[in-house]
């Protein structure tokens, strides 16, 4: 297989020895971006879900603990279920349960507003 002499080399994979045979390279090449993105979502995304049921600001620190608690284990138990890995789980079940409790709020106002009318 040719490959193009302007094509960059695969990085990580393939380290040249110094009798030139070529072995495979055990250093990782790991990027941190994610783990900062997952830091910031299970801080953020509990708390968004506590001000969907409460405005008052030691019930929402309160209800952002149990969320974010109730999230890890939940998530936690996904992926072992589904063999995933754990942090991604741990985010998708937050932002389910954050659109579960928005859309429940919104449909309760809804029907609020209609038993008001009558």
């Amino acid at each position: 297989m040719s490959t193009s002499p302007f094509a960059a080399p695969a990085r990580g994979v393939y380290r040249v020895s110094d009798d030139g045979t070529h072995r495979p390279n055990h250093r990782r090449h790991t990027s941190h971006g994610g783990h900062s993105a997952q830091s910031i979502s299970l801080l953020t995304i509990p708390q968004m879900s506590a001000n969907v049921l409460t405005h008052n600001f030691k019930r929402m620190i309160a209800w952002s603990i149990v969320i974010g608690w109730v999230d890890c284990l939940m998530g936690l138990g996904l992926s072992y279920a589904l063999n995933v890995p754990s942090g991604a789980s741990i985010i998708f079940v937050s932002i389910l349960v954050y659109l579960v409790l928005k859309v429940g709020n919104v449909a309760f106002k809804k029907r609020q507003r209609q038993l008001e009318t009558i």
